[in-house]
This record gives C-alpha cells, structure tokens and sequence, in this order.
C-alpha cells in the first residue's frame, strides 16, 4: 500500500486533490513518530487522523451539494460509515492492546485510498463542471 501520494490519486479538483495529499503527509508524519507502547499517543495520533478527515468529508460533502452530484446519500452514507467505524476502533483502543491501534491505523488508510480510487471518482466530471460553470 502506498505511503506517498501520487498521481493516480488525482481528481484534478485543486481544493479535494490538496486536502489528499495532506493527508499522506499527515499520515506519515504521525505514524513514523508513534511508540507502540504509549496508549496516550497511539489514541492521540487515531484522534488527529480522524479529525483531519472529518474536516475533510465535511468539505467534500458540500462542494458535491452545490454541485448537485446526483449519487450524494450514498456518498455520505459512505463517510458516515467510515466515522462510525472509527468510534468503535477508537472503543477497543481503550484496551490498550498495540494491535487494535495498527488495525485502526491501517483500516483508516486503506477506506481513505480505496475512497479516493473509487467513489471519489465518480463524482469528479461533475464537480468539474460544476467548478468551470462557477468560474465562468
């Protein structure tokens, strides 16, 4: 799985294909700097990651109303999804077990690229236009 972002993740949507790339940069920045062993920081860098893509999905949600993106409910349905899975994995850290917090850590990576590759695509033509048909 990749740790960098690269061009196959681009939407060529400036404002979304930034808020992506962020996200790699964040992810790599807090994962390289995680000790296994401190409950505090493991559940602080999950903290981080979620926040960062709430605020995220918040953007994207909006940006696909204005632009009347026809499939919506099921786009949101799909981050609703994606934040109530990372409630429960943030439920069984509490445990304080290593090995939930890199199956957090990895589940909320592989939802982010496999949502990028894939439902994110499916909007993109009409956010596009939605975009140039603002501009102009």
């Amino acid at each position: 799985m990749d740790d960098n972002w690269t061009t196959k993740y681009l939407l060529n949507i400036d404002e979304i294909d930034k808020q992506h790339k962020v996200f790699f940069e964040l992810w790599n920045k807090e994962i390289n700097q995680v000790d296994m062993q401190d409950d505090t920081l493991l559940i602080s860098v999950i903290e981080k990651l979620e926040a960062y893509l709430k605020g995220h999905l918040r953007y994207e949600e909006a940006i696909l109303r204005k632009s009347d993106y026809e499939d919506l409910e099921n786009h949101i349905a799909e981050h609703q999804f994606f934040i109530q899975k990372i409630e429960a994995f943030k439920q069984e850290l509490s445990y304080h077990n290593p090995l939930l917090f890199e199956k957090t850590a990895l589940f909320i990576k592989k939802w982010f690229l496999s949502h990028i590759l894939q439902s994110d695509r499916k909007y993109r033509e009409t956010v596009i236009a939605y975009l140039k048909n603002k501009s102009s």
